[in-house]
């Protein structure tokens, strides 16, 4: 009986999730161009619904935990530049010229490059921790970690490619999210890396994108 509660209130958690990334996923075929919108408005809605799962404070002292964070983080984060590393091989030789089937998101303008950051650094990696790790992954035994685990890395995939190749290259680069939450049960640990890495990613980029702004 205890079972049979415990799944009802999972599917109920994850209920309106499922359906705001249905509708995401959706939106990007009806209105494409307004995938930078609609992708936001989702990110949002997926912070809210967890908001009891998820506080400024602990996240900012996470740190403080010592070695129960600092390990895990440092090997974890060590990893997504790894598997970035691999990553960038693979779209470089092996898939070379293959189409990844990218969701595109069009921008122009200064309050648009803006918005693409602030979803790209902040709102987009909180959000898919939340749901498709901390919401999504259960632990009532390996089996079921596992494949809720798969399930998640999968769809959170999906949020950003439709095409298998971009959908793989995206797996990759969040195993070690995966390997890190199933290791501690720390959704902290993993914002704060997903964040960190966004950064390091993002920033150049969006560097380069205000020079070139500047110059234009």
């Amino acid at each position: 009986m205890q079972n049979d509660d415990m799944t009802v209130n999972y599917w109920k958690k994850l209920s309106v999730p499922l359906i705001v990334l249905a509708l995401f996923l959706l939106s990007t075929i009806l209105i494409p161009r307004q995938a930078l919108y609609t992708k936001i408005a989702f990110c949002v809605v997926l912070i809210i619904w967890f908001r009891r799962d998820f506080s400024l404070h602990e996240l900012f002292v996470s740190y403080r935990y010592g070695r129960d964070f600092w390990v895990p983080f440092t090997a974890g984060l060590g990893g997504m530049l790894v598997c970035y590393l691999i990553r960038d091989v693979l779209t470089s030789s092996v898939f070379s010229g293959i189409d990844a089937g990218m969701i595109q998101v069009w921008y122009k303008g200064g309050l648009e490059t803006t918005l693409l950051y602030v979803l790209r650094i902040v709102l987009e990696p909180v959000a898919i921790e939340l749901f498709f790790r901390r919401g999504m992954i259960v632990f009532d035994d390996r089996r079921k970690m596992i494949l809720t685990a798969a399930i998640g890395m999968l769809l959170a995939a999906m949020t950003s490619y439709f095409g298998p190749i971009g959908i793989l290259e995206t797996v990759i680069s969040a195993l070690p999210l995966v390997i890190v939450y199933c290791w501690t049960g720390d959704v902290y640990t993993t914002i704060l890396m997903h964040l960190i890495y966004a950064i390091l990613i993002n920033v150049p980029e969006l560097i380069y994108e205000l020079m070139r702004g500047m110059l234009a």
